[in-house]
């Protein structure tokens, strides 16, 4: 009696590896067979029933979904990212002279012309990111924002005030700042706030 469960056993796997599931496989998602009761001799089941002297064998084509396997042990820390520069600025522009309320040391801001301005950082700040709003700047820290109204437009200019070298040695931007008039930009001495993401 082993000796034919073996042979079954070994038919079956040599059936298994060298027959096409989609020869084998029938609708409900099993391999059918038949085996010789007397031999244990397989063959795919080509029809409704197996021959006189046959038993059905059936397969399953997909196993049962296996246990989970352990969970992995925890990965090491990644390192520190380094720390983002934060550049910010805050210039009042309702004296005669604009001045930076508070800021960054080495921060400057000079007036070229009405509603423009250049920057300072004393730095290279070619690979930050600027960003500028208008107005609510208070005189000094702690005071009052007042009310303001429009936009502000940022380029990135040369290693001096007026060389527009693009990003290149760039350690000044040019603010300018503009009011909606009758539905119109129009440029405007405005306190504004500036970052420079770095």
């Amino acid at each position: 009696m082993r000796r034919c469960l073996l042979v079954t056993a070994v038919a079956a796997g040599l059936l298994m590896a060298t027959v096409p599931t989609s020869l084998a496989a029938t609708s409900g998602g099993t391999i059918k067979t038949c085996e010789n009761k007397r031999t244990g001799a397989l063959r795919l089941l080509h029809g409704k029933r197996c021959r006189k002297g046959e038993r059905l064998v059936t397969w399953n084509k997909q196993g049962s979904p296996g246990a989970a396997g352990a969970k992995g042990d925890k990965g090491d820390k990644g390192d520190t990212g380094a720390a983002a520069t934060k550049l910010l600025l805050a210039v009042d522009n309702r004296t005669t002279t604009p001045h930076i309320v508070f800021g960054p040391a080495g921060a400057s801001v000079q007036r070229f012309s009405g509603g423009a301005y250049f920057v300072g950082f004393g730095r290279d700040i070619t690979q930050c990111v600027p960003v500028a709003t208008v107005g609510g700047v208070p005189v000094a820290p702690g005071g009052s924002t007042p009310a303001a109204t429009g936009f502000a437009r940022i380029d990135m200019v040369g290693a001096s005030p007026g060389t527009f070298l693009g990003l290149q040695n760039g350690t000044y931007v040019e603010v300018t700042t503009y009011s909606i008039v009758a539905g119109a930009a129009t440029l405007t001495d405005t306190s504004f706030f500036l970052a420079m993401l770095c």
